[in-house]
């Protein structure tokens, strides 16, 4: 029952999600890794958040390839919120979005 509250929550906390500017990439790339490696629930709930609005800006900028990595980042997070995270396969897929969403 807490899971579904969080995910409830999770529209009002992107509302108020301040826009992500491209210098930030370096950030996610952090707090991601740090979601991933520690399971830290604040730093994971920071990497949807930020990963969110990255993705949002992909599809606005039509780099579908970068959103369609970013949305795999944030089920990825997820996952790890939820306790069944995939491990070094999470890691791989930052690294493509990495690559993928330069410039962003």
């Amino acid at each position: 029952m807490k899971r579904l509250l969080v995910a409830c929550s999770l529209p009002a906390l992107i509302a108020v999600t301040p826009a992500v500017e491209a210098s930030q990439w370096l950030a996610i790339r952090g707090v991601v890794s740090s979601c991933l490696q520690t399971r830290n629930k604040a730093s994971c709930t920071r990497a949807l958040l930020v990963a969110e609005s990255l993705q949002q800006k992909a599809a606005e900028s039509n780099n579908y390839r970068c959103q369609s990595q970013l949305l795999g980042v944030q089920a990825d997070v997820i996952m790890v919120q939820l306790k069944a995270g995939r491990g070094e396969k999470a890691l791989a897929s930052l690294a493509d979005a990495d690559q993928n969403c330069k410039g962003l």
